[in-house]
Formats: structure tokens, C-alpha cells, sequence
């Protein structure tokens, strides 16, 4: 599915939300898709973009969201045809590592975080989840009493 440019999706984690800090409570936050020219202009410009995307938000902002250590793993979500769909996991986030070693917010809020693009791998978590139905206890609940 294509994505846009500026489109505001939805991340979420229980990583630091301060230096030392991790949150009591899942922390979540809008987040704005970036494109592959702009992620490549302000990251290591060597991204597998069918593999990645790229979302942050950018100056002139007084606050933005971004994934921390501890948000590794976790959603990003955006509106689809009508429905909420996971279309990234959280990879890393440079303005968290910025935002650790004291670095200015202003600064910091120039780089896009990376996700992997989910998309990409679903041929693969469907052939998995098929090969690990309900009928195996590898991905079932446990029997009820």
C-alpha cells in the first residue's frame, strides 16, 4: 500500500521517556511519515527503503514524538482504506540518542526514526502463522480448565 508523505501515524512503546526514565504507563504519540529523499538526506543515505520507512516529525516544532530505547519492537500504525493497520516496527530512533546525550531539542528534531516496513515481510509472518496454526501449541493459548 502506499504511503504519504506527512501522513500522521501512530507509534507506541514503554521506552525512556528522559534520560534514565521508563514510563509507569505505555506511552503513545502521533508521528509523521517522512519520504525515502528525506530520510537518505538526513540518516546514513544507505536505507533498504523496501525494507524501511522513515517517520519524524521536523522543525520548527517545540515538541515531537520520536521512539526510545525501550521502544524497540513496538507499532507503528497508520489509517489505511478506513482501517488502523501495523505497517512498521520500531527499529531506532537518533533523536532519542541525541536527546540522552543532552543535545538541544530543536537540534535533534531533524531526524527521521526508522522502522522496518512490515509489508515487505508479510508473505513471510503469513506463511509462518500458517505453518503454526491454532492446532499448534507454539502459538495457541494455553487449553482452558
Amino acid at each position: 500500500m502506499p504511503f504519504s508523505e506527512g501522513q500522521k501515524c501512530w507509534i507506541a512503546g514503554w521506552g525512556k521517556t528522559e534520560k534514565t526514565q521508563s514510563p509507569d504507563e505505555v506511552q503513545d504519540g502521533l508521528i509523521s511519515l517522512a519520504s525515502n529523499k528525506m530520510c537518505d538526506e538526513m540518516q546514513t543515505p544507505h536505507q533498504t527503503h523496501n525494507r524501511t520507512l522513515c517517520a519524524g516529525d521536523f522543525p520548527p516544532l517545540s515538541s515531537y514524538n520520536s521512539p526510545c530505547q525501550g521502544d524497540s519492537g513496538g507499532p507503528l500504525v497508520c489509517e489505511q482504506q478506513g482501517s488502523q493497520t501495523i505497517v512498521g516496527v520500531t527499529s531506532y530512533g537518533p533523536n532519542c540518542w541525541l536527546y540522552q546525550y543532552g543535545i538541544n531539542k530543536f537540534f535533534i528534531s531533524g531526524s527521521p526514526s526508522v522502522f522496518t516496513r512490515v509489508q515487505t515481510f508479510l508473505p513471510w509472518i503469513e506463511k509462518t502463522m500458517k505453518q503454526h496454526s491454532a492446532s499448534n501449541s507454539y502459538f495457541a493459548p494455553p487449553p482452558r480448565p
